[in-house]
């Protein structure tokens, strides 16, 4: 993205142009997926025209993506997050329960992912091709130190259990609002979220743990 000049008024002027092509594409892409979205649309929502959006972003897909980038970004630095005098399992942890309440608070996130499985991730790669790898390889780090330590098992297929763990995360709040209906329960208040974030991390130390370590999650 680069503004047309280089004085700091028209670089603010640029700067406020793209925020809100930014926010009002997000808006929409929430709302109506990348293919139920129009250029003109944002533009509109955006108070811009399309040309600011070619000149920033150069088409549809390239804007969807610096989009999918942003809400990647706020949840990547999960192993940022983590104490380096912790435990495996007590990182593990950390790690978890800021993602489980990452999507409690950001629906926007739930239904950008829902959009892109149904468009079989074809952009959600790409995005986090860029921002994801050394925050994978961090997590990655953490499983692997478990195994080392003899906290986790030996034979723990780490891809999986990174798989498994946003899995279980990602279900539950995608589809929240059908269980509550099921189960006559508000599924939306903090007591009720932390039991099922307890319940959770206790499904994923079930299966993880070594047989050996003694439970200390």
């Amino acid at each position: 993205m680069a503004p047309f000049h280089n004085s700091p008024k028209n670089k603010r002027d640029a700067e406020a142009t793209q925020t809100r092509i930014l926010r009002a594409a997000e808006e929409l892409f929430v709302r109506h997926g990348f293919d139920g979205t129009r250029i003109d649309a944002i533009a509109e929502a955006a108070r811009s025209n399309k040309r600011m959006i070619y000149v920033y972003f150069g088409n549809k897909e390239q804007l969807y993506l610096e989009v999918l980038k942003r809400n990647f970004e706020k949840v990547i630095p999960l192993a940022r997050l983590v104490d380096p005098a912790q435990t495996p399992t007590e990182q593990a942890t950390t790690v978890i329960s800021h993602y489980f309440r990452y999507l409690s608070d950001n629906p926007a996130f739930l239904r950008l992912l829902g959009w892109e499985s149904l468009r079989e991730g074809r952009l959600a790669g790409k995005a986090l091709v860029d921002v994801a790898a050394a925050e994978f390889e961090a997590l990655h780090g953490i499983l692997q130190r478990g195994i080392e330590q003899g906290e986790f098992r030996p034979d723990l297929d780490i891809p999986k259990t990174v798989m498994s763990i946003t899995a279980l995360c990602f279900s539950f709040f995608n589809r929240r609002f059908l269980w509550a209906t099921l189960w006559g329960q508000d599924l939306t208040r903090p007591e009720t979220l932390n039991d099922v974030l307890a319940h959770t991390l206790d499904l994923v130390f079930r299966g993880i743990r070594s047989p050996c370590s003694s439970p200390k999650a």
